[in-house]
């Protein structure tokens, strides 16, 4: 991904793989690690953040949330 696209994600709300759960999660910052995509998440609802990297996403903003 390019750093513009990726930092574009900034905001938005995804969908993230935890194990066998997913979380709906926004993005609050990026980086890129080794050459590789990082996000910091904090979930839409509850407390905290994590780095996760690009795989973990399941979906991105243009699926809808399913609260909509």
């Amino acid at each position: 991904m390019f750093t513009s696209e990726a930092s574009a994600r900034i905001g938005d709300g995804i969908l993230v793989r935890v194990g066998k759960l997913s979380v709906w999660c926004e993005v609050t910052d990026h980086r890129i690690s080794w050459g590789n995509d990082q996000f910091q998440v904090t979930p839409q609802s509850g407390h905290g953040n994590e780095w996760i990297s690009e795989e973990r996403i399941i979906a991105a903003p243009e699926l809808d949330h399913p609260s909509n």
